[in-house]
Order: C-alpha cells, then sequence, then structure tokens
C-alpha cells in the first residue's frame, strides 16, 4: 500500500517521460537518413572545404553508425534527457509532501524509514525504466530497421548513464528535502547539475564529471563498462541517500 501511493504519485510522470524518451530514441534512428542526406549536400561539402578538421567527423557519422550513434544519441541527447528528467522525477519527492503538508498524515501513519523506503524504492525502480527504455530502444529501433549496433556498445552506454543518472536523480531527492517550494527545488536542481558540467572542465576537478562517466567515449573504441569510475559513482550515490535517509529522520517538520 505504501509503494502503490507513491506509484500513483509518480504515475503520469512516468508515463509522459517514458513516451518522450522512447520516441526521442526511435526519432534519432529514423531521422539518420536525412540527417546523411544533409550533410552530403552541395552547401554543407561547399563549407566543409574551408573548414579543416571538421569533414573527418561528418564523413564518420555518415560511414559509421556506432560513430553516429555516439554523437547523436548516447553522448549527446541521451544523456541531456537523463539528466532533465532527473531533475523533472526528482525535485517534487519530498518539496510537493510539504507544500501540501501531505507529509504530516504520512508521518503520524508510517515511520520516517517506511515513508524514505517508499519513496526510494519506486523512484529508483521507475526512473531506472525511463533510462535503460531509452538505451534498449534506441538500440532495437536500430536491429529493426537494419542498422548494425555492438549490443556490448549500446548496452554499456544505457548502463553507465543510467548509473549517473541515479546518482543525478539522488542529489535532486536531497535537494528536495531542503525545500517546500517545488519551484526553488527544480532550480537548484539545474543550477547544480550545470555546476557540476562547468567544475569539471576545470582539470584538477574532473572527476565532477558525471556527464563524462555517462558517455564515455571509450565505449566506442570496443572497450566495455568503466567498473571502477561506475564503483565511485555508485559509493557516491549511496553516501548521499544515506545522509538524506538521516536528514529526512531528524528533520524538524
Amino acid at each position: 500500500m505504501k509503494l502503490y501511493k507513491e506509484w500513483k504519485m509518480i504515475e503520469w510522470r512516468f508515463i509522459v517521460v517514458l513516451i518522450i524518451m522512447v520516441s526521442s530514441a526511435v526519432v534519432v534512428v529514423l531521422t539518420r537518413n536525412i540527417a546523411i542526406g544533409a550533410l552530403n549536400s552541395p552547401q554543407v561539402q561547399e563549407y566543409l572545404k574551408r573548414v579543416k578538421g571538421i569533414s573527418h567527423i561528418l564523413n564518420e557519422i555518415s560511414t559509421n553508425y556506432t560513430y553516429y550513434s555516439f554523437t547523436q544519441w548516447f553522448g549527446k541527447s541521451y544523456v541531456q534527457l537523463v539528466a532533465i528528467f532527473a531533475a523533472i522525477l526528482s525535485f517534487p519527492a519530498f518539496s510537493k509532501e510539504f507544500s501540501k503538508k501531505t507529509i504530516y498524515l504520512l508521518a503520524g501513519r508510517m515511520s520516517r524509514r517506511e515513508i524514505y523506503l517508499s519513496k526510494m524504492i519506486v523512484g529508483y525502480i521507475v526512473f531506472s525504466v525511463i533510462t535503460f527504455s531509452g538505451g534498449i530502444g534506441y538500440l532495437l529501433t536500430s536491429q529493426i530497421v537494419g542498422y548494425h549496433l555492438s549490443f556490448q556498445q549500446a548496452f554499456s552506454w544505457t548502463f553507465m548513464t543510467s548509473v549517473g543518472g541515479l546518482l543525478l536523480y539522488q542529489i535532486g531527492v536531497y535537494i528536495s528535502l531542503l525545500f517546500k517550494d517545488q519551484v526553488k527545488a527544480l532550480l537548484l536542481d539545474i543550477a547544480i547539475y550545470v555546476g557540476l558540467y562547468v567544475l569539471s572542465m576545470i582539470k584538477s576537478m574532473n572527476f565532477l564529471n558525471v556527464f563524462g562517466y555517462m558517455s564515455r567515449v571509450n565505449v566506442l573504441y570496443g572497450k566495455g563498462v568503466d567498473v571502477i569510475s561506475t564503483l565511485i559513482v555508485c559509493a557516491v550515490c549511496a553516501a548521499i541517500s544515506v545522509g538524506t535517509y538521516f536528514q529526512f529522520k531528524y528533520k524538524d517538520l
């Protein structure tokens, strides 16, 4: 019953976000020929003659489907959508309960541990289904259309993007606990995500580049899941989750 209540709170957001994720993956696959046609147009080819270096990249996009998949989906749109959906799905977790004052009803019927676990179990399952649907949906659509894409590469990107996305989701849940205003929680989520991306550009702070982890370019060259980085991301996510629980446990409602 506790899990069912959490599911009903997130049900419509889940359905809408899932449709957007799968549809986006399908569109990127189906529009490949259109994109290649645009790249091979006389105007673009004339421009490429004047720009050094980029012609090789565009040639790879046109002839190598794996490279196309990385530059247009797994290393770009997919990661961006996962980050956006992490914020959308996480910011109401607690802030909505506080703003509507339903948290007091929950606290009177359930222990704080039960409240927290029910939110996190449902949230993690829902978010994982959405992230995996983007990668698997892209792979299946590619196979149906007749494009070859290595299952290992697609799964590696999907898995690492999902793990990185869960870290972003957990950060969003923690932010949600700090604010009774849902708008403030969402805006701070976005600010933190942007901050992580900007700070990761500094060489000494490159370890903050969760987005680089999610779209690991090494997979493009035949390497699988980065085990060490994955364990670090999981450890950070677990630490934030534990910290969020204890803050909620002793929070003055």
